[in-house]
């Protein structure tokens, strides 16, 4: 899956939203959605279509630099970007994903260990845009699950600057 952040200039962005028709109607689709701005969580899960599961937030974690001094605009991947899971390892919703987030964070800028930089970096970002709780930190994208037709609810959404598909299984009953 692709991201765009929204501070970028890049004018021609995926809308694979618009390709749902191509799935058939009992498949589950993930899609990777890149909002127009950066919003609180509360107001990302407001915005979902009622039977998808949000699976993912992408933490707005840039610089204006990174972001706006990267000409020509850049797509962000999948393994670029960071993040917090909304749910655990077997699809259940996690409680507190905001602070189980920050103390990960917390917890690898402290400590020794590979991810040590990269996670000061991230604290320090956050700290400074003054997104370090549930209510301040601000999502740029999502990554969102859910049928075609709960998924195709985002065609209409001004929000949604971009989208991205990625897995798709069969589900059978």
């Amino acid at each position: 899956m692709n991201f765009i952040h929204p501070a970028t200039s890049i004018t021609h962005v995926p809308m694979d939203v618009m390709k749902l028709d191509m799935f058939n109607d009992q498949q589950k689709i993930e899609m990777g959605i890149s909002f127009d701005q950066p919003y609180s969580l509360s107001e990302v899960e407001a915005m979902l279509p009622e039977d998808s599961v949000l699976q993912w937030a992408w933490v707005d974690v840039y610089t204006d630099e990174e972001v706006k001094g990267n000409e020509p605009a850049r797509v962000f991947t999948e393994n670029e970007v960071i993040g917090f899971s909304m749910v655990d390892e077997a699809g259940t919703v996690l409680e507190s994903p905001v602070e189980k987030f920050m103390e990960s964070v917390v917890y690898g800028k402290n400590h020794r260990g590979p991810y040590k930089q990269g996670m000061e970096e991230i604290y320090e970002q956050l700290k400074q845009k003054d997104e370090v709780e549930e209510t301040t930190i601000k999502i740029v994208g999502a990554v969102v699950v859910g049928k075609k037709e709960e998924l195709q609810q985002f065609q209409n959404e001004p929000r949604v600057r971009a989208s991205s598909i990625g897995a798709v299984i069969d589900q059978f009953n």
